[in-house]
């Protein structure tokens, strides 16, 4: 079973927002650790971790449509939402769960 590799990388984000500045790291982790993942069920376990992260973002409460950080913060997290439920559509079909 996937075991979420909690690794930290330095670098400055793009978006200021705390909110998207908390979950950045660990939805590039995800991401990464998902690229990487071989097998099917690590892949299906990664990609709901990550559906659980960038859920906040989706649902964030401070958000500004007219903000262009807002619009590229909305833009990842929907991108990276189609992203794992592809992967577990895929993965179900495959008999993973």
């Amino acid at each position: 079973m996937f075991e979420g590799k909690a690794t930290t990388v330095a670098k400055k984000s793009t978006i200021d927002c705390p909110i998207f500045k908390e979950k950045e790291w660990i939805i590039e982790q995800l991401t990464r650790d998902l690229n990487s993942a071989k097998d099917p069920r690590d892949k299906a376990a990664c990609a709901k971790l990550l559906l659980k992260e960038v859920k906040r973002l989706l649902e964030c409460e401070k958000k500004d449509t007219k903000s262009p950080e807002c619009e590229a913060c909305q833009l990842l997290a929907k991108t990276r939402t189609e992203m794992a439920n592809l992967i577990i559509r895929v993965s179900k079909l495959r008999g993973v769960d």
